[in-house]
């Protein structure tokens, strides 16, 4: 059995006799981080809210835990760090964290839905960020999100409880202590879909509508202004109503009411009668499977109008109103297969809005152009490559309007659909690129002031770069070999000459690739930099304070983050590996500590917490091992690191791991070999 002395005696020997090269570094601000700072929350954390809870002026964190059925407050130091978390139990499954002064005390309270409990629970914050134990209100069967708002107007807040299954809402008001009387349950019709306030009734409180998607009907409760609500009056709309929209559709005052009926392939219009009753609806025929209705003024006459998106029909509906709640039957315009999203925006800069729809079987957009009048011409169909699934847009003929350009992932090329100036296209023209192109980047590459082109291939392992001929042109793409598997491009000056270069993340083999621009749009071959397994993003930011950029690469199942200082030509250092926790997704950048450097923040997608990455630069110990902080690595630390691992000082706990064993004498070997540069 090896004993604690022994074994720490055996790891400083194996530190004496195997760096003692390493035994004076000066030191300098070189954007060391401290090891990540995990803090553990509950079992899988659904979502996280932010709040000064503690009153002291910094921002805190509140954790809803779906399957632990509790809550996890970790209050912020001041410093970017955070206290160690506290549980506090709630009911079974919560959803949803909403923050509010329930009990009129000037902190922050807690309210959490709870979806297999059915209910809510009430934590009433000391005021130091310490919570009281629950109380829980019943709710309905399913609650699913919470809301607080003022709905007897008697200053305090109260809760209003979606549930989904139960097929009613729960009303409970605040006692104006951050007690609740007990649920007034709202019957609603069957499976409410969605919910929208407004006043109805213009007396001043908020009212509720509701879509019911499997009676076929909409709910209306008028509020009593005490916050106890009417009986419902249910409007029959169509078969299967998804989307409701509110607006003055007949320029009365008052708020009507417009809904898409998926399964009827109608809409329903119901004018509001300016006490919050409604007139019996009038339907409107449209496309099959409408799903989105969009108001404005398309024949500019003072009043709305509404486009309809029919998914199934693959066209568009305008029916233009009369201004009286009426509308003319509705004209459809032809779009794309499966036509999922549309916009409305002058293209053709006349004044008046043109219509753009996207089509995602179809491969390609429709742009129809208003005529003034809310017609609309026949649409343009402008045709891309075998399965589009990115768009760039970009001034690429310097005719001052926005031209296209797609990636096509199928048919291995991009297309280059060029504005008329008028909001109509030319037809595209197609330029080879790689295999599998995935990402497009538009830069300046050759300083001719006009727009290149750069794309990454996933499949052939490389970059296409196209130059442009200013005019929309590009020339024959030369391939630049990157790592396995490109699946993002990013371009920036890497090197300070004043040109655009080349950083590519290659998701397959660990690395990044650099390739630096020649100044003329060719590029030096790439230099590979050695990161963690299945780096997954990569962001740039100046993390030494020199004036140029560094990287910072997320690595997906190595657990950890690369940071790669630039030398300030484009080269960069070999990565400094920091542990993060178990699948890291992204990193952020940022002050957390009002320190002057940037920090970093890593979200742990398995380990369900996330790490907080302090950068040392601007204190006056810049340097881990550098236990002594008198700016030389030397025997001096060697012994503070024998001493604080003996005594289990947490100074001595290098992998953070909050144990002391051989794993920490390796992190302390590992940093104090590389040194204070």
């Amino acid at each position: 059995m090896i004993h604690r002395s022994s074994f720490i005696q055996s790891g400083c020997i194996l530190l004496l006799t195997t760096f003692p090269a390493a035994l004076a570094h000066a030191q300098s601000c070189d954007a060391i981080f401290q090891n990540a700072a995990r803090f553990e929350v509950g079992n899988r954390p659904s979502g996280v809210t932010l709040g000064d809870l503690d009153a002291d002026g910094d921002l805190d964190m509140v954790v809803a835990n779906w399957l632990s059925d509790d809550t996890s407050v970790l209050l912020n130091n001041g410093d970017g760090t955070f206290a160690d978390q506290t549980r506090f139990a709630v009911g079974d499954e919560p959803r949803s964290i909403t923050l509010g002064d329930l009990d009129n005390d000037g902190d922050l309270d807690m309210v959490v839905a709870n979806w297999l409990s059915d209910d809510t629970s009430v934590l009433l914050n000391n005021g130091d960020g310490a919570f009281t134990d629950q109380t829980r209100f019943a709710a309905g069967t399913g609650p699913q999100s919470v809301t607080l708002g003022d709905l007897d107007d008697d200053g305090d807040l109260d809760m209003v409880v979606a549930n989904w299954f139960s097929d009613d809402t729960s009303v409970l008001l605040n006692n104006g202590d951050g007690t609740f009387a007990d649920q007034t349950r709202f019957a609603a019709g069957g499976i409410p879909y969605s919910v929208t306030l407004g006043d109805l009734d213009d007396d001043g409180d908020l009212d509720m509508v509701v879509a019911n998607e499997d009676s076929d009907d909409t709910s209306v409760l008028l509020n009593n202004g005490d916050g106890t609500f009417a009986t419902q009056t249910r409007f029959a709309v169509g078969n299967r109503p998804n989307s409701i929209t509110l607006g003055d559709l007949d320029s009365d005052g008052d708020l009507d009411m417009a809904v898409a009926n998926w399964g009827s392939g109608d809409m329903s219009v119901l004018l509001n009668n300016g006490d919050g009753t409604f007139a019996d609806q009038t339907r409107s025929a449209l496309g099959i499977g409408p799903i989105n209705i969009t108001l404005g003024d398309l024949d500019d006459d003072g009043d709305l109008d509404m486009a309809v998106l029919n998914y199934n029909s693959s066209n568009t509906s305008v029916l233009l109103g009369n201004g009286d709640g009426t509308f003319d039957e509705d004209a459809r315009y032809g779009a794309g297969i499966w036509s999922s999203s549309i916009a409305l925006g002058d293209l053709d800069n006349d004044g008046d809005l043109d219509m753009v729809v996207g089509n995602s079987y179809s491969n390609d957009m429709s742009v129809l152009l208003n005529n003034g009048d809310g017609t609309y011409a026949t649409q343009t169909r402008f045709e891309a490559g075998d399965r589009p699934n990115s768009v760039t847009l970009g001034d690429l003929d310097g005719d001052g309007d926005l031209d296209m350009v797609v990636a096509n992932s199928n048919s291995d090329d991009t297309s280059v659909l060029l504005n008329n100036g008028d909001g109509t296209f030319a037809d595209q023209t197609r330029f080879e690129v790689g295999d599998y192109p995935g990402s497009i980047a538009l830069g300046d590459l050759d300083g001719d002031g006009d727009l290149d082109m750069v794309v990454a291939n996933f499949f052939s392992h490389d970059t296409s770069v196209l130059l442009g001929n200013g005019d929309g042109s590009f020339v024959d793409q030369t391939r630049f070999i990157v790592g396995d598997s490109p699946s993002s491009v990013t371009l920036s000056d890497l090197d300070s000459d004043g040109d655009l270069d080349m950083i590519v993340a290659n998701l397959g083999n660990g690395d990044v690739s650099v390739l630096l621009n020649n100044g003329d749009g060719s590029f030096a071959d790439q230099t590979r930099f050695v990161v963690g397994y299945r780096p997954v993003s990569v962001t740039l930011g100046d993390l030494d304070a020199d004036g140029d950029l560094d990287l910072v690469v997320v690595n997906g199942l190595s657990q950890d983050i690369s940071v790669l200082l630039n030398n300030g030509d484009g080269i960069f250092a070999d990565q400094t590996r920091f542990i993060a926790g178990n699948e890291p997704n992204s990193v952020t950048l940022g002050d957390l500590d009002a320190d002057g450097d940037l920090d970093l923040v890593v979200v742990n997608g398995l380990s369900q917490d996330i790490s907080v990455l302090l950068n040392l630069c601007s204190q006056g110990s810049s340097c881990m091992p550098d236990l002594n902080s008198d700016g030389v690595l030397d025997f001096a630390d060697i012994s503070a690191f024998i001493t604080a691992l003996s005594a289990q000082d947490p100074a001595a706990d290098f992998n953070n791991d909050t144990r002391f064993n051989f794993f920490d004498i390796s992190a302390f070997l590992t940093a104090f070999a590389a040194g204070c540069p």
